[in-house]
């Protein structure tokens, strides 16, 4: 499996970026122009195990992406895919 790491650093305090990402808000203000992101799944809370699922649509192409949630602390988690369009 490959595995992809990616980190930013953003001048701002760490409480500010946990409360950005946890709200759903995050996702629209996250996804490029021209993709529409719609949450399918009931669990949006950032948690240790949850599933988050979401239709992503760009152009003619739909996708359902499916991520979830682990290591989840203050500062962070990870979410890994579990299925989406990225082979994997």
């Amino acid at each position: 499996m490959v595995t992809r790491v990616y980190e930013t650093r953003i001048a701002a305090p760490v409480e500010a970026l946990r409360d950005f990402h946890e709200s759903v808000e995050a996702l629209v203000k996250l996804t490029p122009p021209g993709t529409k992101v719609e949450i399918i799944g009931e669990d949006v809370a950032v948690r240790e195990g949850a599933l988050h699922v979401l239709r992503i649509r760009q152009g003619p192409l739909t996708t359902v992406w499916k991520a979830r949630l682990s290591e989840v602390t203050e500062n962070g988690f990870v979410d890994t895919m579990e299925a989406g369009p990225a082979k994997y």
